[in-house]
C-alpha cells in the first residue's frame, strides 16, 4: 500500500519541481532582460544629456554673437561674427534633432535655426558685394531677442532631477506652446566664457618675457626673501618650473593659512601668490578694494598701476591693474590682485601678463577720440572713450580707442583702431550667477 502511494506521488513531485525550475529560469531571464534594458536606457539618457548641454552651449553662443552683430559698425568685423552665428545655428539644430522630442514640438525651433543659417549666408553675400546691410542689422536685433528668449527658457529647465526621455507635459524641454516668431522672409531663402574678473584681454597669449630682459639671475634664498616680504613664513622651496622663464616655486603660511608663491629666477619678480582662506563677510567698499590692490601691486614690485576692472564674488574683490602710459591703458601688461573684502588681506597675485609683455612701446594715435566715437554704431549709448593697447589672437598689439557703451540694456566695449579707424574687436559683458563675463 505504501509502495503504491509513493509510486503515485513521484510523477507529481517531478512535475512540480520541473515547473518550479521553469519559473525560476523565466524570472532570471526577465531580470536579466530588465537589467539590460535599464542599462540601455541609462546609456541612451547619457546621449540625450550630452545633446541637451551641447544645444545649451550653442544657443548661448548664438545669443552672444547676435548681440555683437547688433552693434558692430564695420563690415570686416561682421564677417567672422556671421560665420560663427551660422556655425552655432547648425550645431544647435543638430543637437536638437538628437533629443527625444516629438517633431511637432520642435518644428518652430528647427525652423528658427534653419532661418538663422539662411540669413547668415544672405548677409555674408551682401557684405562681399559691398551692398547696403542696414536691413540685416535690424534683423539681427529681432533674431537676438528670439534666441535670448530661448536661452532664458533653457536656463529654467531642470534636467538633473529626472531623465530627459521621461519629460512630459509642462516639463517638456520645448513644449508645443513655446513658439518662435520671425516674420520677414525676404532675406532668408551664437568659450565658455572668460570671467570678467580676469578682465578684457586677460587671456592674451604670452609670447616672450620682455620684463625680465637685462635683469640678473637670483638664488633660491633671494627668491625666498621676496616671498617673505609678502608676510609669508615657514617657507619651503618645492622646485623650479622651467620654460620661457625659469620660476622658483614655494609653499608657506600667512597667519596659519597655506600660501603658494612663485618667483622668476631672472629678476626675482613675483609671478604668482595664492593664499587659501575663507571670507565670511564684506566690510570693504569697491574704492577701498581698489586702494588695497594698488598698494599690494606696488609693494610686490610692479610700480604704479591703474585699475582697469573690478568684480566682487563671494567676499573676494578681483582687481585688474595695468600700466597707463601717455593716457593709454596697456591691457597685455595686466597684474591681477585678489583682496579679501572682510579685512582687506591680500589673497592673490597673478602677474604673468606683466612679466611676459611689459616693455617700452612706441604708439601714436592718428585719429581723435571724437572721431573714434563717431565710428561706432549710433545705436550705442556711449559712456566713455579712452585709449588702450590691446592684443590680438596672434600676439600683435594695437593702439585703439576703447568705447564703452550700452544698447538694449547690454554693455559693450568696442575697440576702434587709433590709426586707421578699423573696428578691431567688440566685447559684450554678460552677467550670471558666477559673476560678470565678457565674450
Amino acid at each position: 500500500m505504501i509502495r503504491r502511494e509513493s509510486a503515485f506521488l513521484y510523477p507529481i513531485i517531478s512535475i512540480l519541481l520541473g515547473f518550479i525550475v521553469l519559473v525560476a529560469v523565466l524570472i532570471t531571464g526577465v531580470i536579466t532582460i530588465n537589467g539590460e534594458g535599464v542599462r540601455s536606457r541609462f546609456a541612451l539618457e547619457g546621449v540625450y544629456r550630452r545633446s541637451y548641454y551641447d544645444m545649451c552651449d550653442s544657443v548661448n553662443n548664438l545669443e552672444i554673437n547676435l548681440s555683437k552683430l547688433m552693434v558692430t559698425s564695420a563690415k570686416s568685423e561682421s564677417v567672422p561674427l556671421i560665420s560663427e552665428v551660422s556655425a552655432q545655428a547648425s550645431l544647435a539644430s543638430a543637437s536638437l534633432s538628437s533629443l527625444p522630442l516629438e517633431q511637432s514640438d520642435i518644428m518652430a525651433t528647427e525652423k528658427y535655426f534653419n532661418q538663422v543659417g539662411d540669413w547668415c549666408r544672405s548677409y555674408a553675400k551682401a557684405v562681399v558685394k559691398k551692398s547696403d546691410v542696414t536691413t540685416y542689422k535690424e534683423q539681427a536685433r529681432e533674431l537676438y531677442f528670439t534666441i535670448r528668449s530661448l536661452n532664458a527658457k533653457l536656463r529654467t529647465m531642470n534636467v538633473d532631477n529626472g531623465m530627459i526621455s521621461m519629460q512630459k507635459g509642462e516639463n517638456l524641454l520645448l513644449p508645443k506652446g513655446y513658439n518662435f516668431t520671425f516674420e520677414n522672409e525676404q532675406s532668408q531663402s551664437i568659450e565658455y566664457p572668460e570671467l570678467i574678473y580676469d578682465g578684457p584681454f586677460s587671456d592674451a597669449k604670452k609670447h616672450s618675457w620682455y620684463a625680465l630682459d637685462g635683469k640678473k639671475p637670483i638664488s633660491v634664498d633671494e627668491a625666498k626673501a621676496a616671498v617673505k616680504k609678502l608676510n609669508v613664513s615657514e617657507i619651503d622651496y618645492i622646485g623650479m618650473s622651467e620654460g620661457e622663464a625659469n620660476v622658483f616655486q614655494f609653499l608657506g603660511k600667512t597667519e596659519g593659512d597655506e600660501v603658494f608663491a612663485s618667483v622668476t629666477e631672472q629678476g626675482g619678480m613675483v609671478v604668482e601668490y595664492e593664499r587659501n582662506r575663507a571670507v565670511n563677510e564684506v566690510n570693504l567698499t569697491e574704492r577701498e578694494a581698489h586702494k588695497k590692490a594698488i598698494e599690494y601691486a606696488k609693494n610686490t614690485g610692479y610700480g604704479k598701476l591703474s585699475v582697469v576692472w573690478y568684480n566682487a564674488i563671494g567676499g573676494v574683490g578681483y582687481v585688474n591693474l595695468a600700466p597707463e602710459v601717455d593716457d593709454a591703458i596697456y591691457y597685455p601688461d595686466l597684474v591681477k590682485i585678489k583682496v579679501a573684502l572682510d579685512d582687506g588681506a591680500l589673497l592673490g597675485v597673478e602677474a604673468s601678463g606683466y612679466c611676459a609683455n611689459h616693455r617700452p612701446r612706441n604708439f601714436s594715435a592718428l585719429i581723435s577720440k571724437k572721431t573714434a566715437r563717431s565710428l561706432v554704431s549710433d545705436k550705442l549709448d556711449v559712456k566713455s572713450v579712452r585709449l588702450a593697447v590691446i592684443p590680438d589672437d596672434v600676439g600683435r598689439e594695437w593702439l585703439c580707442y576703447e568705447v564703452n557703451g550700452v544698447y538694449e540694456g547690454l554693455d559693450y566695449f568696442v575697440y576702434v583702431d587709433a590709426v586707421d579707424g578699423t573696428e578691431r574687436d567688440i566685447l559684450r559683458v554678460v552677467d550670471n550667477e558666477q559673476g560678470s563675463l565678457v565674450m
